[in-house]
C-alpha cells in the first residue's frame, strides 16, 4: 500500500498514477507499523516493501517478527541437512586383499526419512601391483617425452628465423592485448567509485539522450538502471527512463540509497549535481524560464524546490514539424525531507503548478541560477 504525496490519496502499490490527483509520485505505507517511508525498507521496523507476514505453524498468529509472539516459537528454524557419520575398520590379509567392514551411523537428531543405508558391509579387493611394469612403462614414456620436446624446439626456431614479419604482427597483437586487458581491468574497478564519482562521469548521458547510448555507459554500474519504466527499481542511486524508446525523458536520483553522501547535501549541492544532467544546448535554443519556487510543509518535515522552463516560438515549431522529440515543458524538483532524505526528479510531470493546498504548504520564490553549474 502507499499513499500520494500530493493529496494524500491511499492506492494499491502496482498503481502509478494518483486517481485523484493525477500524481505519480508516492510514498510508501508500511503494512507492519503503518509508517510512510520512499524506498524499499521500513526505517521505523525494518519491513520491506512487498514483504508478507510469517505465519507461526504452530498457533497460526501471522507477524513480522523472527520469535512468534503468541507462543514462542522460533520461526527462523529451518531443518538441517542430513548428516552421515562413517567408521571403517580395515585389515590387510597376506594375498594383498582389503577387507573392509564399513558402518553408517546417522545422527539421533535428523529426521527418520532422511535416514539411508545403515549398517551395510562389503568387501573390496585390490590386484596385486607389478611394479616392474610400471617402472619400465615410465621409461619408456620419459624417452619419448624428450624426443617430442626436442622437436618442438626444432620446429619453434625454424618458425623464428623464417618468419620476421609474424614477429612483428605478434608484438603489435600483444600490445592490443595489453591495452585490451587494462581496459578490462579498469571495467572490473567501475563499482569502487564512490556514489558521488558515479554521478558526475565525465560524458555522461543527459535528459534527451540516447537511450541506447545510455544503456551501453551505465551497463557496468550496479548503483544505475536504464530502463523503459522508472517505478520497478527504487534502490537505486541513479535511475534513466525512456518514454518513447529513443531518448532519455525521465531522470530520477535517489540519494536516500547513499549513506556515503545524503548526510552532507544542501540544496545548491543538489542542484550541482542536476545541472551534470540538463541538456543546456537543447534549452538555450527552444525553451524559456517560465518559474522557480520552493513549497514547505508547515510541519517542517517535507520541502520541495521546483524550476519550469516552456517552449519558445522555436521549439514550439520544432515539436509542431516532429523534427525531434520536445516536451511542451522542461522542469525539475528536488525534495527534502526527513532531515537526510534527498530526492531529484527530472521530467516533465515534475511540475504541477503551485501548491493548492495553502493550509498546509508555504510557497515561496527560489532564485536558482543554472547556468552558476553550466
Amino acid at each position: 500500500m502507499k499513499t500520494c504525496e500530493y493529496c494524500g490519496t491511499k492506492a494499491e502499490d502496482n498503481i502509478l498514477q494518483c486517481k485523484n490527483c493525477g500524481s505519480n509520485d508516492f510514498e510508501n505505507i508500511c503494512i507492519n507499523c503503518g509508517k510512510t517511508f520512499t524506498g524499499s525498507k521500513c526505517p521505523g521496523c525494518g519491513v520491506l516493501v512487498g514483504e508478507n507476514p510469517r505465519i507461526c505453524n504452530n498457533c497460526g498468529k501471522k507477524t513480522f517478527e523472527k520469535v512468534c509472539p503468541g507462543c514462542g516459537t522460533d520461526l527462523t528454524y529451518e531443518k538441517s541437512d542430513k548428516i552421515v557419520y562413517t567408521y571403517i575398520n580395515t585389515e590387510i590379509n597376506t594375498n594383498s586383499k582389503i577387507n573392509a567392514n564399513i558402518k553408517f551411523y546417522t545422527n539421533d537428531e535428523i529426521h527418520p526419512d532422511t535416514v539411508t543405508n545403515t549398517d551395510s558391509e562389503s568387501n573390496i579387493d585390490i590386484n596385486t601391483i607389478n611394479y616392474e611394469e610400471v617402472h619400465k612403462a615410465k621409461k619408456k614414456f620419459g624417452r619419448i617425452y624428450k624426443i617430442f620436446v626436442v622437436l618442438v624446439i626444432i620446429i619453434v626456431i625454424i618458425g623464428i628465423k623464417g618468419n620476421d614479419n609474424d614477429n612483428e604482427n605478434k608484438s603489435d597483437n600483444k600490445k592490443e592485448n595489453a591495452s585490451e586487458d587494462i581496459s578490462e581491468d579498469k571495467s572490473t574497478d567501475k563499482n569502487t567509485l564512490s556514489d558521488l564519482e558515479i554521478l558526475t562521469l565525465d560524458s555522461h548521458p543527459k535528459f534527451y539522450g540516447d537511450y541506447k547510448e545510455a544503456k551501453k555507459f551505465w551497463a557496468d554500474y550496479k548503483q544505475v538502471m536504464v530502463d523503459k519504466t522508472s517505478s520497478e527499481y527504487e534502490d537505486k542511486l541513479l535511475l534513466a527512463a525512456t518514454g518513447n524508446n529513443k531518448v532519455i525523458t525521465d531522470i530520477t536520483i535517489d540519494f536516500t540509497h547513499s549513506d556515503e553522501i545524503k548526510h552532507k547535501l544542501t540544496v545548491e549541492k543538489v542542484l550541482k549535481i542536476v545541472c551534470e544532467y540538463i541538456p543546456y544546448d537543447i534549452l538555450e535554443k527552444y525553451y524559456e524560464y517560465t518559474e522557480s519556487f520552493y513549497e514547505t510543509s508547515k510541519d517542517g518535515n517535507y520541502k520541495a524546490y521546483h524550476y519550469i522552463m516552456s517552449l519558445n516560438k522555436e521549439g514550439k515549431a520544432a515539436s509542431a514539424n516532429n523534427d525531434f522529440l520536445l516536451y511542451d515543458k522542461f522542469a525539475f524538483k528536488i525534495i527534502h525531507k526527513n532531515d537526510d532524505d534527498w530526492i531529484v526528479k527530472i521530467n516533465r510531470s515534475a511540475y504541477k503548478g503551485k501548491h493548492e493546498k495553502s493550509d498546509k504548504y508555504e510557497v515561496e520564490y527560489w532564485k536558482a541560477d543554472l547556468n552558476k553549474y553550466k
